[in-house]
């Protein structure tokens, strides 16, 4: 009978490791959302005079907030 360690370090491909992604991506999917729920709750607090300067309308925040490359669009 032969006794097996198990060494972690070369398990990349196993499923500890798979799960170990997944876990670290819904992680990194929370964290986005927070952060964009964040960017959201800033933008909706400007005042309405403050977006036309910046060249925003109300209907545009979620787009801009959820959509950081959409932040280079806004005039």
């Amino acid at each position: 009978m032969t006794v097996q360690s198990y060494d972690l370090t070369h398990s990349d491909s196993g499923l500890l490791a798979r799960a170990a992604a997944w876990v670290q991506d819904r992680f990194t999917d929370l964290t986005v959302a927070r952060q964009n729920a964040k960017r959201l709750r800033e933008l909706e607090a400007l005042s309405d005079a403050t977006l036309h300067d910046i060249g925003l309308s109300r209907s545009e925040l979620t787009s801009i907030a959820m959509h950081r490359s959409d932040i280079t669009r806004a005039r």
